[in-house]
């Protein structure tokens, strides 16, 4: 039995009408899969069937009876010439068909996934693309996302809109919001430990002005009061760009607390 796959049965049918030379109704299958339409995108699946293939087809009869008439072809004889063939072309032969050493092999590996992995991250970093427009506009929000950067690891995103701060939100909460659910569609299609980044309007830049400026209100705070400061919930990324930002004042030190999404960045004396 051979195995086919379609957005629908009626899909994987005609694949395996097409691929067999069978009419669509004569094929002997069963249903493994069926299809699924998923949430957004996320949760989509493929409906698969197996078809009993015939043992003979007529193409295949044809073949095998122009393969019966074919005339028999001799082999050839080696010449002469090419049974002496010089000692340096074989050396040369021998040369080229030397097997690579392991740090070659690893290196050639290396790449060849490295490759891979940026087709894997370009073909489904496209249906993120759309994923987030169906998002916005479901929101109501009209725009278009579009690719800024991307690497196998590393993925930006641009949302171009007339209403930026309608995306962001309040305090960031809803562009941080479509962040996570991108970043949860990166893993779910197999990308895995990927940096997602959604922006839109220079919001990030800003955001990251905005945070060196509250680290340096709450430090003075805490050097004043000598009193711990907690700071609103925010995503890991911007959590780690402040415990970056404190290792600059030796009077204070920060740590994380509570539980995603509601994790937050603690300052506190460093005695």
């Amino acid at each position: 039995m051979k195995k086919f796959e379609g957005t629908t049965i009626d899909a994987a049918l005609a694949a395996a009408a097409t691929q067999l030379g069978i009419a669509k109704g004569e094929l002997q299958y069963q249903v493994t899969q069926e299809p699924r339409h998923g949430f957004l995108g996320i949760g989509k699946r493929m409906a698969i069937i197996q078809v009993t293939v015939p043992k003979t087809t007529p193409q295949k009869e044809k073949s095998a009876q122009n393969s019966h008439n074919r005339p028999r072809q001799v082999k050839k004889q080696p010449t002469q010439h090419e049974k002496h063939e010089p000692a340096r072309e074989k050396q040369a032969k021998r040369a080229q068909t030397k097997p690579l050493d392991e740090k070659e092999k690893l290196a050639q590996e290396a790449r060849a996934n490295h490759v891979r992995n940026l087709h894997r991250m370009q073909a489904v970093s496209k249906g993120l693309v759309k994923y987030l427009t169906d998002a916005l506009s479901a929101l109501n929000i009209q725009g278009q996302v579009k690719i800024d950067q991307l690497r196998v690891h590393d993925l930006k995103l641009v949302v171009e809109t007339k209403s930026p701060s309608r995306v962001v939100g309040y305090h960031g909460r809803r562009i941080n919001a479509l962040e996570s659910l991108g970043a949860t569609y990166l893993t779910y299609h197999g990308i895995k430990d990927a940096q997602l980044v959604l922006d839109t309007g220079d919001y990030r830049e800003r955001r990251r002005q905005s945070l060196k400026n509250l680290m340096a209100d709450s430090v003075t705070e805490v050097i004043a009061t000598n009193r711990a400061v907690f700071l609103d919930p925010m995503p890991a990324r911007e959590r780690k760009l402040l415990h970056k930002l404190a290792e600059k004042s030796p009077a204070v030190k920060t740590y994380s607390h509570g539980k995603e999404p509601f994790r937050s960045v603690v300052i506190a004396p460093r005695n």
